[in-house]
């Protein structure tokens, strides 16, 4: 994975599933957001390989929502693999929604990672603790 030399990576999460076009739209808002306005190198999931396995057939889990011959299992391990790599996650409105990003999100608390939750709306990003918000600036 590459990055911006001294950027904070910042992996996205949010719901994917059963969201129309897989939600792609708010994914590169909240991209192209952190990426030109705070300066930060973000990690799209949509952007994410699925994880390669041997065989023919996926593990079983429930099918990817967009044309991938992968099940969410696949995308899972990948997407995981690139989020302990970040330095924080951001997560989008309607992530509780979202088993994936409910599960991101536990990875990251378990990694220490700072939460940051985004709003597509107004895109302000805002810290889980409280302790700042872009909208102060």
């Amino acid at each position: 994975m590459e990055t911006k030399l001294g950027e904070p990576r910042a992996y996205i999460s949010g719901p994917i599933s059963g969201m129309p076009m897989g939600n792609v739209a708010a994914f590169s808002f909240c991209a192209d957001v952190l990426d030109t306005i705070f300066g930060w190198d973000s990690i799209n999931p949509h952007n994410i390989r699925p994880f390669e396995h041997p065989g023919q057939d996926c593990p079983p889990g429930p099918n990817s929502p967009d044309t991938s011959s992968h099940n969410s299992p696949c995308h899972l391990k990948a997407d995981i693999e690139a989020l302990v790599q970040a330095d924080c996650i951001v997560m989008l409105r309607g992530w509780e929604h979202s088993a994936g990003a409910r599960l991101e999100l536990s990875v990251a608390a378990a990694c220490a990672l700072p939460v940051w939750f985004f709003n597509n709306e107004t895109a302000e990003l805002h810290s889980a603790d409280g302790s700042f918000s872009s909208k102060d600036f």
